[in-house]
């Protein structure tokens, strides 16, 4: 994860997918499956996207599950990731997890990400993290995450559309780009009615940082 998002207090977990926070690194474990498993064709695929249906799943519904008027929680996921075995096993040793998500943040390749103007985790001399100090609402979450299939394309593209919508806000420069009609609209259809009434959002759907409440710090 960047710096520049803005994230739980602490770990949240749920059945089959983990997001950590340390001082010094903050990171997601998602239990993936490959497309077709969820239905989706050749159609349904961007060359372009770098995160699978679970990572968008998991990380949009931390967000939405933060009514508006009790602050932000923004996710700002980085395009890097090691393949773990799957099997309960992989989620059972939290110390296992953070120490190989440290050695794969020291070992990779940052240099392409430090001339493109990536904002880099402490772990590697990056800012500090914003963390929200209040709890999610875990019901909220669980609803979301119970509510949401994963052959179901259309609120999936609207929740990627959100996704990126936040990481876009978080750099002022793109500010105007971020407070589109992409997210809102895609979330306008009945499809995505669910999550518009959790998250208190019951109509256009901005990028979730905008508006109802005040920014506070970020990134």
């Amino acid at each position: 994860m960047s710096p520049l998002g803005r994230y739980p207090a602490s770990d949240i977990r749920t059945g089959e997918a983990i997001i950590f926070i340390r001082d010094d690194i903050a990171f997601s474990v998602v239990a993936t499956r490959p497309k077709s498993d969820h239905g989706l064709s050749d159609e349904h695929t961007s060359d372009l996207e770098i995160f699978s249906l679970e990572e968008i799943k998991f990380l949009t519904s931390l967000t939405l599950s933060l009514h508006p008027r009790d602050g932000m929680v923004t996710p700002y996921p980085l395009p890097l990731h090691i393949d773990l075995p799957a099997g309960d096993k992989a989620f059972a040793d939290d110390g296992m997890l953070v120490d190989a998500a440290r050695s794969f943040a020291a070992s990779a390749a940052w240099s392409d990400y430090d001339q493109s103007g990536a904002t880099l985790p402490p772990l590697l001399g990056g800012p500090s993290w914003s963390r929200h100090p209040e709890p999610l609402d875990l019901a909220r979450l669980t609803r979301l995450l119970d509510g949401l299939n994963l052959k179901d394309w259309l609120p999936l593209r609207g929740l990627g559309a959100l996704l990126r919508a936040d990481m876009l806000w978080q750099r002022r420069e793109f500010a105007e780009s971020a407070d589109s009609d992409e997210a809102g609209h895609a979330f306008q259809s009945e499809a995505g009615h669910l999550f518009r009434r959790e998250a208190g959002r019951c109509s256009d759907l901005k990028p979730a940082t905008l508006g109802v409440v005040p920014l506070g710090q970020v990134g």
